[in-house]
């Protein structure tokens, strides 16, 4: 049993450290009474959406060309651990709770989601550190992430408060008064008074729901299967791709280490497909190679080659996940995306994606349309999101085993953000989410969006940024959540590894492995 005094925050600590791309970021101490020390930094993307929470910069073009942290720095040590002395790390949500109604700001301007994130998510590892197993061994960060998860989402206990969470100043709603009502209440808004019925997408899983509750609920867990980027273009190269990410997803295996080593042998294959040909194969941000191409197309060509070269069956153990990051060559006056050196419409962007998923087995494709292109998200979304007897060969060429629809992601679509995330569930549009909790800044508001979105039969992708530490929080959640699916990079860098070895480290400890893929 875990003394409930002994958790109370004592002391919160916060420094300025760098990320993966030599850039300043966040680092917290979260102190508590028993001693123990929780520890957490932030990651920061390149791509990011106009949506995000903010990321507070020092703007100081004499110190890290204006990206320092000093500011969000300051704020966690004046402002943010004045206000959580001599709470409990125990109450993760009220934890986050009085960061969000300290900021005051609907996207966590004044304080930072930087600074909010940091603290948030090291009052966790603290809350975790602090903890035992019955046979009296540390509790590991996964177990107390999925108790969260449990208390807050499946066991959906009573909580009044006054403050009103998911509010949006610039739409004029009001959103939830607790985070508890994202996943239990049936009604998203008063003024709706949606039913399920009527904003469940036609493709919502309710089955895998059901068994995601049951293992969530039951001490149960889920390795992920890793979307691996061993492919660059976009904003993480500069090498003429459209594409932003060219992933491969090793899900034919039993277990996550022998996903892991497939992905491994087959990014070393990939450098010497490259090699073979005369390419670069220096990497990228993310660990993948960005090598300057024809076409897109090509980047998919040279992959399967690379799955087949390396002794693997492309199509039944190794498929394709692409991101598109669409936003970056989406062009809102005219609504056209600047393709390949074409001007392009919603549809005729669908008509390629459409022309890969017939010669290639493509999985996943992320960001698919621009983060406010709606009209185009709900047309994608209807073509591919269910299966139909229109794209049923699609789909079964995209799943062999199986005629599972495709994943359609919503990154920038909806950066975590459960406002934008409801929109999507209501106006039927993509059927994955992908979660960055930097996105939105706190764990609870994270674990939110998590849970609407298996309530509803959306698919869930935990993610890294391509601004990373060795920090390996996500992989913990991802886990702890039995969130199914992790992206954190080509299997190499070392803040990409940190991940996948902690993830090798959790499924030795949970031996046998635990989790039936019928679940994704």
């Amino acid at each position: 049993m875990t003394d409930l005094s002994d958790s109370t925050i004592t002391r919160i600590h916060a420094r300025q450290i760098l990320d993966s791309r030599g850039n300043p970021t966040v680092e917290v101490e979260v102190w508590l009474k028993s001693g123990v020390c929780g520890l957490a930094s932030v990651p920061s993307g390149s791509s990011t959406g106009t949506h995000e929470a903010y990321e507070l910069r020092d703007e100081d073009p004499l110190t890290y060309n204006g990206l320092g942290v000093c500011n969000a720095i300051q704020n966690v040590k004046s402002l943010i651990a004045p206000a959580l002395m001599g709470i409990s790390a125990m109450d993760q949500r009220d934890v986050d709770q009085r960061m969000i109604e300290l900021d005051g700001t609907p996207n966590k301007r004044r304080l930072g989601a930087n600074a909010i994130l940091g603290v948030s998510l090291a009052v966790a590892v603290a809350a975790a550190a602090t903890q035992q197993r019955a046979d009296g061994s540390p509790k590991p960060l996964y177990s107390h992430l999925a108790e969260l998860y449990q208390k807050y989402f499946l066991a959906a206990p009573a909580h009044t408060s006054s403050s009103r969470w998911g509010g949006d100043s610039s739409t004029g709603k009001h959103g939830f008064t607790n985070i508890a009502e994202y996943a239990t209440q049936p009604s998203w808004t008063a003024e709706q008074n949606a039913t399920d019925e009527n904003v469940n997408p036609p493709y919502a899983d309710r089955t895998s729901h059901a068994a995601r509750a049951s293992y969530q609920g039951g001490g149960k867990y889920l390795l992920p299967i890793p979307m691996m980027n061993i492919l660059n273009g976009g904003r993480h190269a500069n090498n003429g791709l459209d594409i932003q990410e060219f992933m491969i997803v090793p899900q034919g295996f039993a277990t996550f280490g022998e996903r892991l080593r497939a992905g491994s042998e087959i990014s070393h294959t990939l450098r010497n497909v490259l090699q073979d040909r005369g390419m670069v194969t220096g990497v990228g941000d993310e660990g993948g190679f960005a090598p300057e191409l024809a076409s897109n197309e090509e980047a998919i060509q040279l992959i399967g080659e690379a799955v087949r070269r390396t002794g693997y069956e492309f199509g039944t153990q190794v498929g394709i996940a692409i991101d598109c990051a669409s936003t970056e060559f989406y062009h809102a006056e005219t609504k056209r995306y600047h393709f390949e050196g074409s001007a392009l419409t919603a549809k005729e962007m669908a008509d390629i994606f459409e022309k890969w998923c017939q010669k290639y087995p493509i999985l996943s494709i992320e960001d698919g349309c621009a983060e406010d292109d709606w009209e185009g998200w709900k047309r994608l979304t209807d073509r591919f999101a269910q299966v139909s007897s229109t794209n049923a060969a699609v789909l079964s060429r995209s799943f062999q085993s199986s005629k599972r629809p495709l994943m359609l992601v919503g990154d920038d679509l909806f950066a975590t953000n459960i406002e934008r995330f409801q929109r999507g569930v209501q106006e039927g549009v993509a059927n994955t989410i992908l979660v960055k909790p930097n996105q939105i800044g706190t764990l609870s508001e994270t674990l939110a969006v998590v849970a609407m979105a298996h309530r509803y039969g959306y698919q869930t992708i935990i993610s890294h940024r391509s601004g990373e530490t060795t920090d390996t929080f996500i992989a913990d959640l991802a886990v702890g959540l039995s969130a199914g699916w992790i992206k954190t990079g080509s299997p190499c860098r070392g803040e990409r590894t940190a991940k996948y070895n902690q993830l090798l480290r959790i499924e030795e400890s949970l031996s046998p492995f635990p989790g039936p893929e019928s679940l994704l």
